[in-house]
């Protein structure tokens, strides 16, 4: 049995977690021993958890910015924000998001007043390092957390956010973080980021059983008399309506491959039970406004394009449905593995067929 004190008990509770799971104890016990970590667990099973309590606790009565929390979307930025704030003020931390969308005066308030927990994007991570007067508040960096590492493998942000990480070494000693549930090769992912430091692996080797079904729209009469022009749409939108009841309390997540295909099959379901759109286009309100009635059960569906890809929290979910192949297996079981309720088994529809996919 793994002891972990008492004042990681006091934030566990502050989390309303009943009971720390092995993979949850083993992260936290390999961050208070000031490791380099990374960690490898299925979405849904407390990772993000496992990483923000023993920093918590190891930053208390630190200096300000003393952990950068780096995620690839602001949305995500968002979510880690309300799921941590409150505790942090109850354990006396300021946390603060800052990114593209930050006001001026806000900017300058965090200048002057800083955070002691910052999450923000790779991007404003660049920005942050040359900015003159907050680089110098980069010595105080002793953590850098980053969400989602595996969306940053193999591209132009995550080029950048190695050599930022390499530049920040000239100004802080810190230890790294990662965090991931695709990840299936751990050392290309250390190469890339943990630039030759040595990394404690802990992978959640309990896997979520996911029962996939495949099935194929077919255009009836009443769809092709609904609209000529969007016959493939509503055909799956049609379909989908025979596979969920959203009327009868049950928590749906749709994900499609672009959107103009979420907003019309949103427009089609709408007609029958409390169904919301979600996208990179409307705006921050609208989809602030979705994700927190999703999550409170106001909402008994959600169409979303790859804007609800990633581990923001919106709750337990009854099902998960792809209309269409996203392009990548990575893809497929990040957006199937939302919905269950933590490790248990989720259901996952792939809604296919050559015609859907070629107009996806």
């Amino acid at each position: 049995m793994v002891e972990l004190g008492s004042e990681i008990d006091k934030i566990v509770r502050m989390f309303g977690i009943p009971a720390l799971t092995q993979f949850q104890k083993e992260s936290i016990m390999h961050i208070l021993k000031g490791e380099n970590v990374l960690l490898i667990s299925e979405t849904g099973s407390g990772k993000t958890e496992a990483a923000v309590i023993p920093v918590l606790k190891l930053v208390k009565n630190k200096n300000p910015i003393s952990v950068i929390y780096i995620t690839p979307l602001r949305a995500l930025n968002r979510d880690i924000f309300r799921r941590i704030v409150k505790i942090g003020k109850e354990i006396g931390l300021n946390i603060e998001i800052r990114h593209g969308d930050t006001p001026q005066h806000i900017r300058r308030q965090q200048l002057k007043d800083p955070p002691h927990f910052l999450i923000t994007t790779p991007e404003t991570f660049q920005i942050l390092l040359v900015a003159p007067k907050f680089r110098m508040l980069l010595q105080n960096v002793v953590y850098i957390m980053i969400d989602e590492i595996h969306e940053f493998c193999g591209n132009k942000r995550g080029a950048q956010l190695s050599v930022g990480l390499k530049r920040l070494e000239k100004y802080a000693d810190f230890k790294i973080i990662g965090l991931s549930a695709t990840i299936s090769e751990p050392e290309k992912v250390l190469n890339y980021f943990f630039n030759g430091k040595k990394v404690q692996i802990v992978i959640n080797r309990r896997k979520k059983e996911k029962k996939v079904s495949v099935v194929i729209p077919r255009i009836t009469k009443e769809v092709a008399a609904f609209s000529k022009e969007h016959e493939i749409s509503l055909a799956i939108a049609s379909k989908i309506l025979t596979l969920i009841d959203l009327i009868d309390n049950r928590s749906t997540l749709l994900f499609t491959n672009t959107r103009p295909a979420a907003e019309m099959i949103a427009t089609f379901l709408k007609k029958f039970g409390k169904i919301e759109i979600h996208h990179g286009s409307l705006s921050k309100e609208h989809r602030e406004k979705v994700e927190k009635a999703f999550k409170e059960g106001a909402l008994k569906g959600v169409i979303a394009t790859s804007s609800l890809e990633l581990g923001i929290d919106i709750g337990d979910l009854d099902l998960c449905i792809l209309v269409g192949y996203p392009g990548t297996v990575v893809n497929t079981w990040q957006r199937g593995g939302r919905a269950g309720r933590g490790l248990d088994p989720s259901a996952v529809i792939l809604v296919a067929g050559r015609d859907a996919l070629d107009q996806y």
